[in-house]
């Protein structure tokens, strides 16, 4: 009932330690502060202020999850794994059947208009990060059920294929650390999540491989000199480089879908180290309260980089250093 939940929620709230509060409330402070004296227009106010709230509704959306836990129980955790197994089914069935269309065109398969439904495919990347290793609790949960364990497989293994198709890297590296640190640490964990995980992994790489050998030799495409020439279709941006890789490159039509997905380089940091020069440079220069909330997108290089792809670094140049620090 609201009764329960609202009650739920308290305790949550109540277990908070107090220099945890007062860190909370120092980091939203130096949040609006630093909101109210970066902002040049009132546009630009308004979405430091957005910026400033969805922290709060992050923060406030963990509550709500631990106190829905405490108050359902078991209830809850079936409901949420259910609920995402089947983003993760829906999803990577849409992406397969998104090549399979791609593919009977006679055009090679881009991940940059994979994952449509997203503001862009790195979106997608990152909620996988936390995706992937609770998908791991559906056999524990949905104990002795024949189902749950071919659906996490399963659905493990369309998120490991999606990983490899995007050329997710900060994903991959993550989960792998993740992985390692968790074995070395438990052996519990090792039979109860890395067990899944491996089997996820070599179902996703199956699909890969197949869908691969699928692009290799599609009797559908049409012979081209390069792949540059392949489709004057900019939805499917063939005349531009391959994501990861800076200036002009010309990608055979034998190896664009390998080169557009597992293929790029693992050690590049696609112009994100420039990003965080300039990031670092705004922390220096405003090291008490930063450039403002949001303003890296609005003020920052290019133009239109709506952050310098690292947490710290866009804290500090934006909130503050203190803040980042909090």
């Amino acid at each position: 009932s609201s009764s329960n939940l609202r009650e739920a929620f308290s305790f949550q709230l109540s277990r908070i330690p107090k220099s945890a509060k007062l860190g909370i409330g120092l980091l939203f402070a130096f949040g609006l502060f630093s909101s109210l004296i970066n902002s040049d227009t009132q546009r630009g106010l308004v979405y430091s202020f957005i910026e400033v709230g969805l922290f709060g509704l992050l923060f406030t959306f963990v509550l709500c999850i631990a106190a829905c836990r405490k108050a359902a129980g078991t209830r809850f955790d079936q409901l949420t794994l259910f609920m995402i197994t089947l983003l993760g089914l829906a999803v990577g069935v849409q992406e397969i059947f998104g090549f399979l269309a791609v593919w009977s065109s006679g055009l090679i398969y881009n991940f940059d208009v994979a994952l449509i439904h997203f503001s862009h495919p790195r979106t997608f990347n990152h909620l996988q990060t936390w995706t992937v290793p609770v998908l791991t609790a559906l056999p524990a949960v949905f104990v002795r059920s024949r189902l749950a364990v071919v659906a996490c497989v399963v659905t493990l293994g369309l998120h490991w294929y999606l990983i490899l198709v995007t050329g997710a890297r900060g994903s991959l590296i993550s989960l792998v650390a993740a992985f390692v640190i968790v074995a070395s640490i438990s052996s519990l964990a090792r039979r109860a999540i890395l067990k899944w995980q491996l089997f996820g992994v070599g179902f996703g790489i199956l699909i890969y491989l197949v869908l691969l050998i699928g692009a290799e030799f599609n009797p559908n495409r049409e012979p081209t000199e390069n792949f540059a020439m392949q489709s004057s279709d900019p939805t499917f941006e063939t005349d531009k480089p391959a994501p990861g890789i800076i200036g002009d490159s010309e990608l055979s039509d034998t190896n664009a879908y390998y080169d557009r997905s597992v293929g790029r380089p693992i050690f590049h940091t696609t112009g994100r180290s420039h990003m965080w020069r300039i990031a670092v440079r705004y922390s220096q220069d405003n090291p008490w309260f930063g450039i403002g909330p949001m303003n890296y997108a609005c003020k920052g290089p290019f133009g239109r980089v709506n952050s310098p792809h690292n947490f710290v670094f866009r804290i500090a140049s934006e909130w503050g250093i203190p803040a980042a620090v909090v």
